[in-house]
């Protein structure tokens, strides 16, 4: 999360003697004038671009007059000579866009003294910085006009076609089911009867061959023969 930042005091503009001119600054921020929130899915989010424009090493800081809003990722570091960094600003999903339209970020910069500080000494930069060596940009805040209107959630209409595309697929999907589990369950009692005709059929076969065996068996053999009568 960003730094907290007293929000009632916000970011006093900068006295137009006390400014520092393009020429002198040892950064590059993109934009350089504010920050454009737009709506990706169901994020919304803001980016930013600082680049070491300087001949050594700064680090920078990233603060806001509403803390309590917005993720911002990374809010501190360090860049070298020529180094950029791509800050990401999202909104938090509790808040609205149109609540975000008087709010400010101020970005810090402050020049190093070692070309790959550990956290320890960034912060240690930080707590004994000279005030004038700070550089100090401010930037508004804007919405994007792909932004879902106040008052409408957030992806609301992409979420509302999706659920319909997503009820009729299954819709279409348990008429389906009921197809194939009607024709199921017609197979299995074809299949049944099936079953029972070819049990009837085999014991009507072995039956048939029992009683043709019990009478074969029955019958006179050829070998037996009538005596003849005595002359």
């Amino acid at each position: 999360m960003v730094e907290v930042v007293d929000s009632s005091s916000g970011f006093d503009e900068p006295n137009k003697d006390d400014s520092i001119s393009s020429s002198s600054m040892k950064v590059r921020l993109s934009p350089s004038d504010a920050i454009t929130f737009a709506q990706e899915g169901i994020e919304i989010s803001g980016a930013l671009t600082i680049t070491n424009t300087s001949d050594g090493p700064i680090t920078f800081k990233v603060k806001t007059t509403s803390p309590e809003k917005f993720r911002v990722r990374p809010y501190c570091g360090a860049l070298g000579t020529g180094a950029s960094v791509n800050i990401n600003v999202l909104l938090l999903s509790d808040y609205k866009p149109a609540s975000i339209i008087q709010d400010k970020f101020l970005v810090m910069t402050l020049p190093l003294d070692t070309d790959n500080p550990s956290n320890n000494q960034i912060n240690e930069a930080w707590k004994n910085s000279d005030t004038q060596k700070v550089e100090e940009f401010r930037l508004r805040c804007r919405v994007s006009s792909n932004v879902s209107p106040p008052g409408q959630p957030n992806g609301a209409v992409s979420a509302s076609s999706s659920s319909t595309d997503l009820e009729q697929k299954i819709s279409q999907l348990l008429v389906s089911m009921n197809h194939v589990n009607r024709i199921c369950s017609e197979v299995e009692t074809e299949l049944k009867t099936w079953r029972r005709l070819v049990v009837i059929f085999i014991i009507v076969c072995v039956s048939f061959g029992i009683t043709i065996l019990y009478f074969l068996s029955n019958l006179p053999t050829s070998d037996h023969c009538h005596p003849e009568p005595e002359l």
